[in-house]
């Protein structure tokens, strides 16, 4: 019978809305949600091939990711990658939405889903309010 590998911790700063993506004039937001027993640094993220392992940046990218949501180099992030999302979708905002997951084990957490996806709306409208997209 396979165990169930435990959840990492999310560390409490990481927790809410965090921008990957920003640019001077959004028309749409995109809000990505990690799913249960998730953490937000592995999520949209895939381990590089070596021949990858080189600078992402592009001219034409408008990536500036606020907060280091993958911390380790030889992952890529297709939310926040120049040469992906950012590159299909140039007049976006993209958000993750990072809530503490870790729904069984000695830690579980004590909060349901529905206080969970509350926060979420909350947390959206007072972002939009605020990047100017209202």
């Amino acid at each position: 019978m396979e165990t169930l590998k435990m959840p990492r911790q999310i560390d409490p700063t990481d927790l809410g809305i965090h921008i990957l993506v920003d640019c001077e004039r959004p028309i749409v937001d995109i809000v990505a949600v990690h799913g249960l027993g998730a953490t937000p640094s592995t999520t949209w993220t895939k381990a590089r091939k070596p021949q990858e392992h080189i600078d992402r940046n592009t001219e034409s990218s408008i990536a500036a990711p606020s907060i280091p949501m993958n911390k380790c180099e030889d992952r890529v992030n297709w939310l926040s990658d120049p040469t992906m999302l950012p590159a299909n979708v140039t007049n976006a905002r993209i958000m993750v939405f990072n809530y503490d997951s870790n729904w069984y084990g000695d830690n579980a957490i004590k909060v349901r889903l529905d206080h969970v996806a509350d926060d979420l709306r909350r947390k959206v409208l007072r972002q939009r309010k605020v990047g100017g997209v209202m």
